[in-house]
C-alpha cells in the first residue's frame, strides 16, 4: 500500500483504469480502517479479536464492487458478498 498508491498517484492512469484505481483506493481505505490491529494474548486464547464492521462500510464496499464490475470483463462474486447480505437487509 505504501509503495503502490504513491506510485500511481505520481504516474496517473488513463481512461477506465484511472476510475478503477480510484474505486480500489476507496475500498483499500475501508479495509485499512477495519483491519485487526492487535493480537489477543490471554491464557488459552490466541488470535485476533473480532472486528465489528460498520454496516455503512459493508454497503460502501458492495457499491464499489458493483461499480468496479463495469470496468472488468468477467468477474465472479467476492467471497464476502454472501456474508454482507444481513447488513444490506438492515437498510
Amino acid at each position: 500500500m505504501h509503495k503502490i498508491v504513491p506510485f500511481f498517484r505520481k504516474h496517473t492512469l488513463r481512461a477506465k483504469k484511472k476510475y478503477d484505481f480510484e474505486l480500489w483506493f476507496d475500498a483499500l481505505g475501508i479495509l485499512y480502517r477495519n483491519q485487526q490491529r492487535r493480537i489477543v494474548r490471554k491464557i488459552d486464547q490466541v488470535g485476533f479479536p473480532r472486528v465489528n464492521w460498520d454496516p455503512k462500510d459493508i454497503l460502501k464496499l458492495k457499491e464499489i464492487y458493483k461499480l468496479m464490475a463495469s470496468y472488468k470483463s468477467k468477474r465472479g462474486d467476492w467471497k464476502w458478498i454472501d456474508k454482507a447480505a444481513p447488513y444490506h437487509q438492515m437498510t
